[in-house]
């Protein structure tokens, strides 16, 4: 096997200074985590760290888009093979259970919500984060939707907002009172969110 090219060294070297980010996120949270201990884990220098991203907030909307597409693109392939209704329904619920926001990355994650209120470079990146998860969600709507023949009475883009402001909030209150908010409501909101913009169709 020969010498890997230089594009792939730089691809090689941003993945793993990704991975090394996201253990390190996961430990210290956003505010403490620190440049050199990830570029330490990583195996590199901290100058590797500025070759490829312009600071930490940018590093950490690496980490979270890789995330997130990773496990979204994982979703919607598991989603065309499943059948209609209870495996479709579990496999969004281990979504919003484990891949939504990782577990490990709640405190960082919320760190970074609350610097966006004041760092507009912060709340741009997070803005587009949500942008890229928006659009996830309404590429497997479409798909859905022209599997099963069916139309629905709002754009994809406005239900896939729903359905991620509604992953989002009830995740942001489980964070805080888990005994107060079950896991399973997310499913279960979500086919009464379904089945309800559906009934629109046919007004009685």
């Amino acid at each position: 096997m020969g010498p890997i090219s230089r594009v792939q060294s730089q691809q090689q070297t941003r993945a793993a200074l990704i991975e090394a980010a996201l253990a390190e996120f996961s430990e210290h949270g956003f505010l403490a985590a620190s440049l050199e201990r990830i570029a330490d884990r990583a195996g590199y220098t901290r100058g590797a760290i500025y070759k490829n991203f312009t600071d930490k907030y940018d590093l950490f909307y690496a980490v979270l888009t890789e995330w997130i597409t990773r496990h979204t693109d994982s979703l919607s392939r598991d989603l065309a093979a499943a059948t209609d209704g209870p495996p479709q329904l579990d496999l969004l619920q281990e979504w919003f259970d484990t891949f939504l926001v990782p577990q490990s990355l709640t405190v960082a994650y919320n760190e970074f919500c609350a610097a966006a209120a004041s760092r507009p470079k912060a709340r741009t990146l997070l803005a587009q984060h949500q942008h890229i998860i928006r659009s996830q969600i309404a590429a497997m709507i479409d798909d859905y939707c022209a599997r099963a023949h069916i139309a629905i009475p709002i754009p994809s883009s406005h239900f896939a907002a729903l359905v991620a402001a509604l992953a989002t909030g009830l995740a942001n209150q489980r964070s805080l009172d888990p005994a107060a908010i079950p896991s399973e409501l997310y499913g279960t909101a979500l086919t009464y969110l379904w089945i309800g913009m559906l009934d629109t169709r046919n007004p009685e």
